[in-house]
């Protein structure tokens, strides 16, 4: 039997997370309206959209965008949506669209984007929009702000009864184009985001190249106008005004970002509809002169023989990365998925172990071996790790799931409840976490601490839903 912490030690760490949570939110530059606005705005983003849950694009993303703004607790997360479109919500939360990744020419690029809408965040655009008109209480909401920006790209039911709904009601007068940022906020982030991108050492011209290969596409396909530009209008004089911008910094030339390149071609996988056409497209790619692009052309086509169930094709592909970079995670990761397709859970577990070896702080390669540990049942290793992890980041809800199937292996159930309320509680979603502490509560031959702690973030989350 593989020992599971004591009901002290949970406890610890439980309220550790609490109050790293409570910094997690605690947005630099940010009000105590705009946090909460911006936490119930995830929350609507989160029932209305389908974002991209991946742990290698989102840890990407995150790290991309603390470039940008470090020190700074900004949130990045990509939906999962083949137009190309971006938004700043409230408080700091940055959204991309997945068709964004495939847009983009370089990893410049997409910084110019993120870099664009961090300036609108930094400029409270948004709340002094919302708080210039006559119908703040109505637009300031959660579900009104989400719809407006995501409502015209979302598949969601909710997000377009809501936008319609905003568009029917009109809101005294006000029509959908009141949330998008008016040209002077636009400019404003435009000159911003190029100091941004000057200072965190990107090429500040990419915003341009980007903005003319995007107005280009516009003059040569109308019918198909980039959402992006539907909220984010593009005249020759703002191109004009960031051009002169950018000369002031010069240019930055990088090397280009072989991450970047493979993360691209990663969420393109994750996220397409015609799986058939895009191994067809990788296959292309290894066929032409791709320079920089070929080592992400050989990752995509291995991603995609893979999901078509093509195993020992997409192996040798992954056998030819691995020549050409054999500490590259990214492949690491892929050849133990391969291994664990085949059912080879020994062979996968020594794949990543190697791997950790070079690369134990990459958190999607420590998740991965949890989750293949969790597989295997290997409880006690996991356990080891998990506990490790919780005492360097206490606020990683995956963490608290991952204790969450240990505590349940060994019939600690109410142990295994609080964890998962943990879990919801660093997401946000605090319905969930509450009603798992009073199915806990239920539960028979409670510990007095077990109670006490259940009654105790009961209490806690409800002081919370108090406040908002």
């Amino acid at each position: 039997m593989h020992k599971i912490p004591s009901i002290t030690l949970i406890l610890t760490i439980f309220l550790t997370a609490a109050n790293s949570h409570t910094q997690a939110v605690n947005f630099v530059n940010f009000t105590a309206e705009e946090k909460r606005r911006g936490e119930e705005f995830m929350e609507e983003i989160n029932s209305q959209v389908s974002l991209v849950k991946d742990d290698i694009t989102n840890d990407y993303i995150q790290k991309l965008g603390a470039k940008l703004v470090p020190e700074k607790n900004y949130h990045f997360f990509i939906i999962n949506d083949d137009s190309i479109n971006a938004l700043a919500g409230p408080a700091g939360y940055i959204g991309i669209n997945s068709g964004t990744m495939g847009a983009v020419e370089s990893e410049d690029e997409l910084a110019a984007i993120l870099a664009h809408e961090v300036a609108h965040g930094t400029q409270h655009h948004l709340e002094r929009l919302v708080n210039s008109t006559k119908n703040t209480k109505l637009i300031a909401t959660a579900s009104m702000l989400a719809a407006a920006l995501i409502g015209t790209n979302s598949h969601s039911n909710a997000a377009n009864q809501i936008a319609s709904g905003i568009s029917l009601a009109s809101l005294g007068g006000m029509a959908q184009q009141t949330i998008n940022f008016t040209r002077e906020h636009e400019i404003e982030a435009d000159n911003i985001g190029i100091k941004i991108l000057h200072t965190a050492k990107f090429n500040p011209h990419a915003m341009v190249t980007l903005f003319e290969r995007m107005q280009h596409r516009n003059l040569s396909s109308p019918s198909e106008i980039p959402k992006f530009l539907l909220t984010h209008p593009l005249t020759e004089d703002r191109i004009a005004n960031a051009k002169n911008r950018a000369d002031l910094h010069g240019v930055t030339k990088n090397t280009p970002s072989l991450a970047f390149s493979l993360v691209r071609a990663r969420i393109q996988m994750l996220t397409t509809k015609f799986p058939m056409e895009l191994e067809k497209y990788f296959r292309h790619g290894l066929n032409r002169h791709c320079s920089s692009n070929c080592i992400a052309n050989h990752y995509g086509y291995a991603l995609a023989l893979m999901a078509r169930g093509k195993i020992q094709e997409s192996q040798e592909i992954v056998d030819k990365l691995l020549l050409a970079k054999p500490s590259e995670p990214l492949f690491k990761m892929l050849e133990a998925e391969l291994e664990m397709k085949n059912k080879n859970i020994a062979e996968a577990l020594a794949v990543l172990k190697s791997s950790m070896d070079n690369s134990q702080n990459y958190d999607p390669l420590v998740k991965q071996y949890i989750r293949t540990l969790l597989v295997a049942k290997k409880y006690p290793a996991a356990l080891t790790i998990i506990q490790k992890q919780l005492w360097q980041r206490n606020n990683d809800a995956d963490l608290y799931f991952f204790l969450a199937e240990v505590q349940s292996s060994s019939k600690q159930i109410a142990e295994a409840h609080i964890s998962r309320a943990q879990a919801y509680i660093i997401m946000n979603r605090l319905n969930q976490a509450n009603t798992l502490l009073k199915q806990a509560l239920k539960i028979p031959n409670l510990t007095s601490d077990e109670r006490d702690i259940i009654n105790a973030k009961i209490i806690q989350l409800k002081n919370t839903s108090t406040k908002r």
